[in-house]
């Protein structure tokens, strides 16, 4: 059957959603005649036909985008009400891109995944309907206000990525129909036999791979690490608290501290320079794909102690208070003093992308 991927940021932004529409894409194409639409260039070893399409974007904006992202509900301000009903700037641009897209794909497409929210959702929902095509959205935005807009398009099915993200959508499904399947990893890709770069820090090394944002609380995570006695902190990542937080950690970890941006593919060989990752995400963040790429590594994970995170890690990590920095600190000097043997890799196992793409075809064609 004929497939689409609607994803805006496609080829220029280089997220967690991006390498789930990517993985699955390729996997899909076995079996479906798959095309990505997306604004950026086709992406390096994709088998699936990619549609590019050409708009006017100022990508100099993306600050401004994840700015918006971390605004709060009951936040009454002109800027979050503009965002809630997506008149912002991102959001008429995604407008532009699911008109473009959809007059681009065959009329007999069969299933349309949308991975965004706001215009690609509902104008997604309006062309499904007209052409007899099924509507399947991935709840990559996370219980929130974006999750809910996308449940309010009565997709033919929201798949949640966690059963807490599953709890949570069909309390709000407006009679869509649930699912559940978890994002994956590139167990072949990841693996602890990739050859780690040199990283010229002092040893431990914790390992943060995350966007310099405020909704992934890297500042907690260079407080936690300053207090221990010894140990490095290696954040990968970029954002609009790069400067912020290089200077927080220049007071606190003076000498045990680098920020680094680095393009995917040459992430395993930082996974494999470390000893623990960690990030604490709050309960709103859907997923957390780097908690798989590490465990298939073989590290240990330190995260929050949340739903999602536990259903993610399991045995393979170690759970703490994301508003409690001793906690965490005394979570991070425990997670070395264990032996965590196969545990990691045994659990990324159970994410294979074979078998989340497996679960996706089944999906399709029970629809």
């Amino acid at each position: 059957m004929k497939v689409v991927f609607l994803n805006f940021y496609g080829g220029h932004v280089p997220r967690g959603i991006e390498t789930f529409v990517h993985e699955l894409a390729n996997r899909l194409s076995a079996h479906h005649q798959v095309t990505v639409c997306q604004c950026g260039p086709a992406l390096p070893k994709a088998v699936y036909q990619t549609e590019v399409v050409d708009l006017a974007v100022d990508w100099s904006r993306l600050n401004e985008l994840r700015h918006l992202s971390t605004l709060l509900f009951f936040d009454f301000s002109f800027q979050n009400l503009w965002r809630r009903f997506y008149l912002d700037y991102w959001s008429r641009r995604q407008k532009d891109f699911a008109q473009a897209s959809l007059k681009k794909i065959a009329p007999d497409t069969a299933v349309v995944i949308s991975v965004g929210s706001g215009w690609i959702s509902l104008l997604s929902r309006l062309w499904c309907w007209r052409h007899g095509a099924k509507l399947v959205i991935a709840g990559q935005s996370g219980p929130g206000w974006d999750d809910r807009i996308n449940l309010l398009c009565r997709p033919d099915a929201f798949v949640a990525l966690t059963t807490y993200q599953a709890r949570w959508a069909r309390r709000n499904a407006f009679g869509a129909k649930v699912v559940s399947i978890p994002n994956g990893v590139d167990l072949k890709k990841f693996n602890s036999q990739v050859k780690p770069v040199e990283i010229n820090l002092p040893r431990p090394l914790f390992l943060c791979v995350a966007a310099l944002e405020p909704g992934k609380h890297v500042d907690t995570t260079i407080r936690a690490v300053a207090g221990l006695k010894k140990g490095s902190l290696l954040v990968l990542g970029e954002g609009p608290l790069k400067e912020s937080l290089t200077k927080l950690a220049a007071e606190l970890l003076p000498g045990r501290f680098r920020v680094l941006s680095v393009p995917h593919n040459q992430i395993p060989a930082y996974y494999a320079a470390g000893d623990v990752v960690t990030m604490v995400p709050p309960l709103t963040e859907s997923f957390g794909i780097v908690f798989l790429e590490a465990m298939a590594m073989g590290l240990p994970v330190v995260t929050t102690n949340d739903p999602p995170r536990k259903e993610i890690v399991g045995k393979a990590g170690l759970f703490t208070d994301l508003f409690d920095v001793r906690q965490y600190t005394a979570v991070l000097k425990k997670a070395l003093k264990i032996n965590w043997g196969s545990l990691p890799r045994q659990q990324a196992e159970k994410f294979s992308w074979d078998k989340i793409a497996a679960q996706y075809d089944r999906l399709f064609r029970s629809l």
